[in-house]
């Protein structure tokens, strides 16, 4: 267990058993989820009033543009696993 593990209060984010989603899991898309969802959980949300509207739509569009590179680099895994193109896929 490592100290990111724990928000400021004690609470714990997620357990042991949790940190095996990031060595397991083989879904660009879903290791995504899971990696924006932390980073609201742990930064956004304690933060959410020091955040300017500005920043929030920048941090949307950052959202946005990372969850494109998921599903591309998902659709590469496909290819990969299937050995075609997969429909997603973009040459």
């Amino acid at each position: 267990m490592n100290r990111l593990n724990f928000e400021e209060n004690g609470e714990e984010i997620f357990d042991e058993d949790d940190e095996e989603i990031f060595d397991d899991i083989q879904d660009a898309e879903y290791l995504m989820e899971v990696s924006m969802s932390l980073i609201h959980k742990i930064l956004i949300k304690p933060n959410q009033k020091n955040i300017s509207p500005e920043n929030f739509a920048i941090l949307e569009t950052i959202g946005k543009t990372l969850k494109q590179v998921a599903s591309q680099a998902h659709a590469y895994e496909l290819t990969n696993a299937l050995g075609e193109l997969h429909p997603d896929s973009k040459n």
